[in-house]
């Protein structure tokens, strides 16, 4: 009787054991990678949520070795698509990572989250960002990815990382879809301290913008995307160093030339606003912009004929169209149109430059501000539009700084 008692104590430990490496085995498979034997083991109805100690799901090795049959074999079976490791990890970052752009359209289709941050804040964005894969961004800006989307370490963007690696056309990309040119990254609060070290010690201030990591990386695509998407040449870090300052100081001189010479395009310009009593009649006018290489006798023709011209306000409001403006300040030369444009008044201004200007004041101040007034406003000065802060939200700037 003990030595059946004890037979049978040993058949169900190994039943126990058996069960207990069972919802392993697809993880294994997923892992070493074996996907015939991950693929037999889906078929017979093993868990596709089944997860190692440390969290780490089938669909998530799948990823990782980049087994597109095993990815949608894992999420036809039901496989969570936002579940995260341990460690913070999860499919669509890993797929964000190698920048397989079918693996990640299929998690999307799956109903993943296209942010899918992980515990930093680092979004799906901001990895396929700093590594360039321009498709991969196109699809995730396509279903609705946050260009603007901050990270918790250093507050930085997408396009901050961009730029920071040198990744010029992905900058374009960013920028076109209507990236923050100016954010700037979280503003450093070094405390004083006293110490016997008597090297000097790097306290970087933080507060860096695409334009001067690229101007510090020598990206001179990344730059002139900054510069067509409008961005501040002039914007400095928080202790003054200009982009071409900085430039300068890594020996990108190329750089340095190109932006001095952008802060100074020879131009002529009319412009004019035509007022009765009722308001504006007429309001209007032309720039000319010499391009690279233009002799000066082209620029000096074309003033003496703007300030000889009948004022733009008369042309506009006796009926003169966009081509006779031009026509008209242009008449020594032939003109070839190239295109046309609407124009319209665009203020850049936003919430999330708003939230970024309150973070450079720093936490104390933060504080006494969400502990003293209900709400804060702040005013753009060039569209006059106004935002308001509950003093809940700017308690959540605070948490930003923590």
């Amino acid at each position: 009787m003990m030595l059946r008692a004890m037979l049978a104590a040993t058949l169900l430990s190994l039943l126990a054991g058996t069960a207990s490496a069972a919802p392993s085995a697809l993880v294994d498979a997923a892992q070493a990678p074996d996907s015939s034997h991950a693929l037999a083991l889906i078929a017979q109805g093993a868990d596709v949520n089944a997860t190692a100690p440390d969290g780490t799901t089938p669909l998530m090795w799948a990823v990782y070795r980049g087994d597109y049959p095993l990815v949608q074999a894992l999420l036809k079976a039901h496989a969570k698509v936002d579940a995260s490791n341990a460690y913070g990890a999860n499919a669509m970052l890993q797929a964000a990572q190698f920048g397989d752009l079918r693996i990640i359209e299929a998690l999307l289709k799956a109903g993943a989250n296209v942010e899918s941050p992980n515990p930093d804040g680092e979004t799906a964005l901001m990895l396929v960002a700093r590594a360039g894969n321009v498709e991969a961004a196109q699809l995730l800006l396509k279903h609705g990815a946050n260009v603007n989307a901050r990270e918790n370490f250093r507050g930085q963007t997408a396009l901050i990382w961009a730029a920071a690696e040198s990744q010029p056309e992905m900058v374009k990309v960013l920028v076109a879809a209507r990236a923050d040119v100016n954010a700037r990254s979280l503003i450093n609060t070094n405390r004083r301290q006293v110490t016997g070290e008597p090297r000097a010690q790097a306290r970087p201030p933080g507060g860096m913008t695409p334009l001067l990591y690229a101007a510090r990386q020598g990206c001179l695509g990344c730059i002139r995307h900054l510069a067509e998407g409008h961005a501040d040449l002039n914007l400095a870090d928080p202790e003054g160093i200009t982009p071409m300052l900085i430039a300068t100081e890594n020996f990108n001189f190329d750089i340095a030339a190109y932006l001095l010479k952008s802060q100074q395009i020879p131009s002529v310009v009319a412009l004019g606003v035509l007022a009765d009593p009722n308001g504006i009649r007429a309001a209007g006018g032309a720039i000319v912009q010499a391009l690279p290489g233009a002799p000066e006798t082209t620029l000096e023709r074309l003033e003496e004929t703007a300030r000889a011209m009948t004022p733009v306000t008369t042309q506009i409001d006796a009926g003169a169209t966009p081509e006779d403006l031009a026509a008209a300040i242009a008449a020594p030369l032939t003109l070839r149109p190239r295109g046309e444009y609407a124009v319209q008044f665009s203020c850049r201004c936003s919430r999330v430059r708003v939230e970024t200007a309150l973070l450079g004041l720093g936490r104390e101040e933060l504080e006494r501000i969400a502990a003293e007034e209900p709400q804060t406003e702040a005013v753009c000065e060039f569209c006059k539009h106004t935002y308001t802060l509950s003093n809940e939200e700017v308690r959540a700037l605070v948490a930003r700084l923590a």
